[in-house]
């Protein structure tokens, strides 16, 4: 247990409790929980399932669904809009199906989240559709007008864009299901008015990447990007995460991820401060997942936090994992307190880990979340509900962050000490370990006028 915010009240609320055990006086904190995160909006089967990132700009959110039944019109995906108090749902594009198998739709065809907001404009790749039916990249107004194709992938070989988009400058970047003639996977680049279309993707020497499905991480002239599987020579291999450069398309694999030691699925990752931050996904009989990180030069790698059955902490991590003035947020699919899921936080060193909001069980609560963004105030993300087959959007504000504090120091002997004086330092001097949980300490002798 440690401080958390009462996050309605937004007021840190501290408690000191003294209790006489057999003549020994035992110090502790208790605090209140943080609230566990509520359903903006729910789903339903007819419309389809939200995909996991949505994109957060002031008080607006913007995302996808994909999934609807044909009988909705929704069975092509669709784009929206709404307010972050769950108010003011708006459908900004709905991705009609009128071609033949596998999607032969000019406007494309189950879109890939997250968005990127440029200018008033909202921009996505679809995995599907197209003039070839190989996927596109498209741009709409964030009021839902002006929607048009910038890029129809072709198939030749590239195609499927496999995941939402990254923008840096003026380019934007996306990762390729298919990006070789040999099925490997790569990198696309094109600028947002559809010029200086470019591919990266190379075989790189002992593995290439196969099915990249996050959204790039551009640094300088480099690209960052994880596979959840890769080619060695003509056998399958672990996930890696690896780089490519934009100017020489020079290929490295930065780490692998063998089943054995941190989970063969490496899903995403995000930079800040020169450090690659990361998680892997699998659930094995190796691991439960993990948090990493890794310098941008691909040295110091180094596991932040191994997840466990064995706690209410969570397991199974998911997209999303974001770092926020030295904290990395993120939240886990499986596991926590009701095993319906948790939100976790620690310092970037993966000191101080916590869960800061456990999914719980109920009709229409959100459950076991798939997907995760987080603001300076509040987190959102997507998650299943315990209704079948319907997807939520659910938030939480985010819990203010105490910093540990160190155990009283005394300035004269304890038996000196008044038991006022002693419950003011239970107050202020709470401790914390490294794990950010209370400890407990005592004091062997029973203070004077207790």
């Amino acid at each position: 247990m440690f401080y958390k915010a009462d996050v309605a009240e937004s007021k840190t609320i501290l408690k000191a409790c003294a209790v006489r055990v057999l003549g020994l006086l035992l110090i502790s904190c208790c605090v209140a929980n943080a609230k566990d995160p509520q359903t903006l909006r729910t789903f339903s089967v007819v419309e389809g399932q939200i995909e996991p990132d949505v994109t957060v700009v002031g008080d607006m959110i913007y995302g996808v669904a994909n999934g609807g039944t044909p009988e909705s019109g929704f069975d092509g995906g669709f784009i929206f809009k709404m307010k972050s108090d769950g108010t003011g749902f708006e459908i900004l594009k709905n991705f009609v199906v009128t071609g033949g198998k596998h999607g032969g739709w000019g406007e494309g065809m189950s879109p890939n989240s997250p968005l990127v907001v440029v200018d008033g404009m909202l921009y996505g790749t679809t995995m599907l559709g197209g003039t070839s039916a190989q996927g596109t990249v498209f741009k709409v107004s964030t009021n839902g007008t002006g929607f048009s194709i910038i890029k129809h992938f072709d198939g030749n070989p590239q195609g499927h864009p496999n995941s939402g988009l990254t923008l840096q400058g003026k380019s934007l970047f996306g990762a390729l299901a298919v990006a070789t003639a040999l099925d490997e996977g790569g990198i696309f680049r094109i600028d947002t008015n559809g010029l200086n279309y470019g591919v990266y993707s190379s075989r790189a020497v002992g593995a290439s990447p196969l099915y990249p499905n996050a959204p790039p991480v551009v640094v300088g002239n480099k690209i960052y990007d994880t596979a959840a599987l890769s080619l060695i020579g003509e056998d399958y291999g672990p996930g890696i995460l690896w780089s490519v450069t934009t100017n020489d398309t020079s290929f490295t694999v930065m780490k692998s991820f063998p089943d054995n030691v941190l989970g063969s699925t490496p899903t995403e990752v995000t930079e800040d401060g020169g450090w690659l931050y990361g998680i892997s996904d699998s659930v094995s009989a190796f691991s439960r997942g993990s948090v990493y990180r890794v310098k941008t030069d691909g040295t110091e790698f180094q596991t932040l936090h191994a997840f466990s059955e064995t706690n209410n902490a969570g397991y199974k991590p998911v997209s999303g994992l974001t770092v926020m003035e030295g904290m990395i947020y993120g939240a886990t699919e499986l596991g926590g307190a009701n095993n319906g899921g948790a939100l976790y936080r620690m310092a970037v060193d993966g000191s101080g880990f916590s869960v800061i909001g456990s999914f719980s069980a109920g009709s229409g609560n959100p459950r076991n979340p798939y997907g995760l963004a987080v603001t300076a105030d509040a987190l959102f993300g997507a998650a299943n509900s315990d209704i079948t087959g319907v997807s939520t959007l659910f938030k939480m504000a985010v819990p203010a962050v105490t910093q540990p504090n160190r155990a009283p120091v005394f300035d004269r002997t304890p038996d000196s000490i008044t038991v006022a004086e002693l419950m003011g330092m239970a107050v202020t001097n709470c401790a914390t370990d490294a794990e950010g949980q209370a400890v407990t300490y005592s004091l062997l002798n029973t203070p004077a006028g207790a």
